[in-house]
């Protein structure tokens, strides 16, 4: 078995994919992006792109103050597989962060965080100090495409996130300066956003994914002349945020008014508990994932 077969399966429970809670399909609901748990306690990261997605989804009917999108957490026991979906009480999109002096990147690094009402859950360890080295070998985990890779044949035939590996190409601006981004050797697609980003040797986190390097293209016609079609394709360039401004959102998130009443009003499931005796979910092509009651109030 190779380093990187053991070193996953720390992070592995703690991917999620964060979808629509209503679908047509009712096999498995759309993808958005990637998550990974970053505390026992409920807190999730993910790109603040995602979580603009979800503030776009069209309310449910009777359901307006409730998140239209859910967390699904693919989760084996050692004797059985459980898709859990986590319902969303918070969502915390980043705003503004102080820089240092020279400083190269956006003026927001793409970063959102999610809170669920459970505690004890698998979280991921994320590094709190160190160096970045380029040529330092790594891999991220998470839904490269969305649902359209878990039902790639047609139907659904795949139920975990997807696995890559790859190594650091460059440390953004300059190796020797505070990072404000890491470019990665891998390919990604849309529902990666929100990947982790961590060691092979170790498991631990060191990023996450927000944006791939698209390059272009063209149709062209017989005579070479290029037409009105254009398109992008991906390329091996991925960008991921570094650790530092990850660690600085988790420290925040504590004296954030949101976050302070949501646990105190929340009375936190134990997630040991409640997988000793989880509701049962379908995991056929013929019968619903879940069960997703009600209708969009724009239909």
């Amino acid at each position: 078995m190779s380093k990187l077969s053991e070193t996953y399966k720390k992070v592995k429970p703690a991917v999620v994919a964060i979808v629509q809670r209503m679908s047509k399909d009712p096999t498995f609901p759309p993808i958005i992006g990637t998550g990974f748990i970053a505390r026992e306690n409920g807190i999730i990261l993910t790109n603040n792109h995602v979580i603009d997605e979800i503030n776009k989804l069209p309310k449910i009917e009777g359901e307006e103050e409730e998140c239209s999108a859910l967390v699904l957490l693919f989760y084996d026991t050692g004797k059985e597989f459980l898709l859990i979906p986590m319902p969303i009480y918070r969502l915390i999109d980043l705003r503004g962060m102080q820089h240092h002096e020279h400083y190269y990147g956006p003026e927001v690094p793409d970063i959102g965080a999610i809170l669920v009402g459970f505690k004890g859950l698998p979280a991921v360890n994320i590094v709190s100090s160190g160096k970045l080295y380029e040529g330092e070998d790594i891999a991220i985990s998470g839904f490269p495409m969305g649902t359209e890779t878990l039902k790639a044949p047609g139907w659904l035939h795949q139920l975990s996130p997807t696995l890559q590996k790859g190594i650091i190409s460059a440390i953004l601006p300059t190796a020797e300066a505070e990072p404000h981004a890491i470019m990665l050797d891998i390919i990604t697609e849309g529902g990666t956003s929100g990947s982790p980003v961590f060691r092979v040797d170790s498991g631990d986190v060191i990023g996450m994914v927000y944006a791939g390097l698209k390059d272009s293209f063209y149709i062209c016609s017989d005579n070479n002349q290029a037409v009105s079609f254009e398109g992008v394709l991906p390329t091996a360039h991925t960008f991921a945020v570094p650790y530092t401004f990850l660690n600085i959102v988790l420290n925040d998130l504590n004296n954030l008014p949101d976050v302070k009443s949501f646990y105190e009003k929340v009375q936190l499931e134990d997630f040991t508990e409640y997988i000793k005796n989880p509701p049962k979910n379908e995991l056929t092509p013929k019968k619903p994932l879940m069960t997703m009651k009600g209708k969009l109030k724009n239909e």
